[in-house]
């Protein structure tokens, strides 16, 4: 990811903040509808859940520019992810559905590039949860 790339990254998720609690609203009822099975998973309120996720994506966003504290925290969120009973299944349906929130709720101004490029960061994302949630299971 180039210096641009990250540029361009948080310059979006400034825009996106105005609007966090619909994104978080709109993220949690079209990952319910499309993966109801993960509902049991999510103890807390919609809203809780909510500003959890506004949250991360934050850490993650400033922590772009500081990739050791990017991969510390996302370690640790990988590995929390298992004891809320997350699966390997669960991260592409969350990236999906994140994308489409994304573009549903930001319209034209989440542009393909930013489509892209947030698609790019979230595999990232994505792989060093799922290597922490996998370095915690037992080997065989």
């Amino acid at each position: 990811m180039t210096p641009d790339d990250v540029a361009k990254l948080q310059y979006s998720f400034g825009q996106m903040v105005p609007k966090k609690d619909e994104i978080a609203k709109v993220f949690y009822e079209r990952l319910f509808e499309v993966a109801p099975a993960v509902r049991p998973l999510f103890k807390g309120s919609i809203e809780e859940q909510g500003q959890k996720l506004v949250m991360a994506l934050r850490q993650i966003v400033l922590s772009l520019k500081q990739p050791n504290e990017l991969t510390t925290f996302l370690k640790g969120l990988g590995e929390r992810h298992v004891g809320y009973g997350a699966v390997a299944a669960h991260y592409d349906v969350v990236g999906g559905v994140l994308l489409w929130t994304f573009e549903n709720v930001m319209g034209n101004d989440f542009t393909p590039e930013l489509k892209e490029l947030w698609g790019g960061a979230y595999g990232v994302i994505s792989a060093a949860m799922q290597e922490a949630a996998a370095s915690l299971e037992p080997a065989e």
